[in-house]
């Protein structure tokens, strides 16, 4: 964790949680929008629906999310999903 000594973690008993959000903050990705879709201004494990699009643009969105971080961290993210009204 040295070359990232800003980044968030904490120790846990099968090694150590990374803090996600601030990874996918630290690869732009805050605030971003993309027409229907995209990424709470303020919280960047939210994805955001605008209206219009469908649930394949949010998909999308979340694999391109993950794969910036991937190759920036070399962490591989799993996806949590929740839906909150439809």
């Amino acid at each position: 964790m040295t070359r990232y000594s800003s980044m968030p973690c904490w120790k846990t008993d099968q090694g150590v949680k990374l803090a996600a959000g601030w990874m996918i903050d630290q690869c732009g990705w805050k605030g971003y929008r993309d027409n229907r879709v995209g990424v709470h201004q303020q919280q960047a494990l939210v994805l955001v629906h605008y209206g219009q699009g469908c649930v394949i643009d949010l998909l999308e969105l979340a694999k391109r999310i993950r794969a910036s971080v991937e190759a920036r961290f070399g962490v591989t993210l799993d996806m949590e999903p929740g839906i909150i009204g439809h």
